[in-house]
């Protein structure tokens, strides 16, 4: 049984991503599923080292002649856990519910918004059709410890000057 609505993309990839453990440095899972979303999708794409993502997504038909935009999001979360909590970032995913006042959350750990809800809208375009300039959508990995997944990633085929 779901926990979001998974007829909204966004929250589907989310609950799905809060399946998968991603700590900073354990983001390859993560990573590996950003990639089969891709490649599910017909999109081009890469995977660096350290496990960062880049997408490319084509302009809609009457755009192709428009900037390039970045969506950008990272990949790892704050993994921070009651006293009492067995879990384990590495390995365990997390275990969502909804609160008596309608909050998100998970139980006995930090929620991974920060920032899996940018990753799981990321996600959300790469599928959805709407109207949108050429897209480079970049999953990086390590923000959490340093953003050493945007320090080392390859810029040499990103043509967008805009990010958001």
């Amino acid at each position: 049984m779901h926990v979001l609505d998974w007829s909204n993309p966004h929250q589907k990839y989310f609950e799905q991503i809060s399946a998968i453990p991603h700590p900073s440095e354990g983001e390859k899972a993560l990573s590996d599923f950003v990639v089969s979303a891709a490649e599910r999708l017909g999109l081009r794409w890469r995977q660096d080292e350290k496990w960062n993502v880049v997408v490319w997504k084509d302009a809609s038909p009457g755009m192709e002649q428009a900037a390039p935009v970045m969506l950008q999001a990272h990949m790892d979360m704050v993994c921070v856990k009651t006293p009492d909590s067995t879990h384990n970032f590495e390995k365990d995913s997390l275990k969502l519910y909804v609160d008596a006042e309608g909050n998100l959350r998970a139980r006995d750990t930090t929620l991974g918004a920060d920032d899996g809800y940018g990753v799981a809208y990321l996600l959300a375009v790469m599928e959805e059709d709407f109207p949108h300039p050429p897209l480079e959508l970049v999953f990086t990995s390590q923000e959490e410890n340093g953003c050493w997944g945007a320090k080392a990633l390859d810029m040499s085929d990103i043509r967008a000057r805009r990010m958001i």
